[in-house]
């Protein structure tokens, strides 16, 4: 097996993630979302382990009827995710036939920052696959309603809300090595609704289809006659402050 650095303890779920990892775009898992991309006219947002040279990261590749469009390295690695993948050092948004898609994966989108900057540079929906778990006594309890938001689902919400983008978010179900994953699955609109979901709960899998019409996005912008919001921030203000102020990523 390769040497992956010093810097990495060999635990056993980082043997698996060596073991199930692949290159992109030419790892069979990658191969076979474009086979059904081409197929289907569809665009197909998964993730998986993707291997570059000796270094893995947590990705989510972005395929189509013409294939490969692009990949997002996981940037806020989760807990011993710290001890096998490297984080990523890019924000980007990719230009398609249905609109402008960016990608997020889980903790990403606890950091507000990412979807600003994806928003700042176009982006009309943020996909996100993810392993949301339950993360707080309640979420575990199992007394939530079926459709009630979770923590995650009403981050999801406030990250459309303020960047006015859609947010396509899936998450998996069931139980591995005795942690549960929350389910839930939700579309929200640029708007902060949730129009389709939550989705799935315990171990039960879904299929959530919404018609979306991601050009929404860019219409939603101004929200009266004095407020449009991408032109109402402060950058003067708190771009300084945050540590922005040479962010070439503002609206």
């Amino acid at each position: 097996m390769t040497d992956y650095g010093d810097h990495c303890k060999p635990l056993p779920a980082r043997r698996r993630a060596v073991w199930q990892a692949e290159p992109a775009p030419e790892g069979k898992t990658a191969q076979r979302w474009i086979d059904l991309a081409a197929e289907y006219d569809a665009y197909i947002v998964g993730g998986y382990a993707e291997q570059d040279g000796e270094l893995l990261y947590n990705s989510s590749i972005l395929v189509g009827p013409d294939g490969y469009i692009g990949t997002h390295r996981k940037v806020h690695l989760w807990n011993e995710e710290k001890l096998w993948f490297e984080p990523g050092d890019e924000v980007a948004v990719f230009e398609t036939k249905i609109g402008r898609i960016g990608m997020q994966i889980c903790y990403d989108q606890w950091f507000p920052e990412l979807t600003r900057i994806q928003a700042g540079k176009g982006a009309d929906i943020i996909a996100e696959p993810t392993n949301w778990v339950p993360i707080n006594e309640y979420e575990r309890s199992g007394q939530m309603d079926a459709d009630e938001l979770a923590r995650a689902n009403y981050l999801a919400v406030s990250n459309a809300h303020v960047n006015t983008v859609w947010f396509a978010c899936a998450d998996r179900v069931g139980t591995e090595r005795g942690q549960p994953f929350l389910g839930r699955s939700l579309v929200v609109d640029p708007a902060g609704n949730p129009i389709a979901g939550p989705a799935s709960q315990a171990d039960e899998e879904l299929l959530l289809v919404e018609d979306c019409n991601l050009m929404d996005a860019r219409k939603m912008k101004t929200w009266n006659d004095h407020n449009v919001v991408p032109r109402d921030r402060r950058t003067d203000l708190y771009d300084e402050l945050c540590g922005y102020e040479d962010d070439p990523h503002a609206f």
